[in-house]
């Protein structure tokens, strides 16, 4: 069971603490097969395709499935061993648009050379003055 939260990304809707019963389904081997991990860069390349071909304005949450499907080798590899040649059909939901034209615009600010302010980038200052994150969870 994960009871608190402190981690820095993007992806700030998936920064939460997992229940006990979640986490039992999620710990069981014979309900879920992997658990997989994206980039943020990964991310903003799913946030980007999405926005660009699809025309839809979403959180950075919301495409973290689509990054992995598109990213993760380990996930790649599950289609092809258990696909054969027919692979998967795999269906991805992009739900979750809780952002602003500003976070956005800040996500991609860096790509065209300015310095990007995004506001769950930057975290809280320690009290020796290093950077840490957020304990979204208390």
């Amino acid at each position: 069971r994960v009871t608190s939260v402190s981690s820095l990304t993007i992806a700030d809707g998936l920064r939460t603490p997992v229940g006990v019963l979640p986490w039992s389904v999620i710990s069981d081997k014979e309900k879920v097969q992997g658990v997989f991990a994206v980039s943020e860069e990964q991310i903003k390349a799913a946030m980007r395709l999405v926005m660009e071909r699809m025309k839809v304005v979403v959180e950075p949450s919301a495409v973290v499935g689509l990054a992995v499907v598109l990213y993760d080798e380990d996930f790649r590899r599950l289609v092809e061993i258990e696909g054969e040649e027919d692979g998967w059909d795999v269906g991805v939901v992009l739900s979750g648009g809780n952002t602003t034209v500003e976070a956005v615009g800040g996500l991609f600010a860096a790509a065209a050379g300015a310095t990007p302010k995004v506001e769950r980038e930057e975290g809280k200052m320690g009290l020796g003055g290093e950077r840490v994150a957020e304990n979204v969870a208390g």
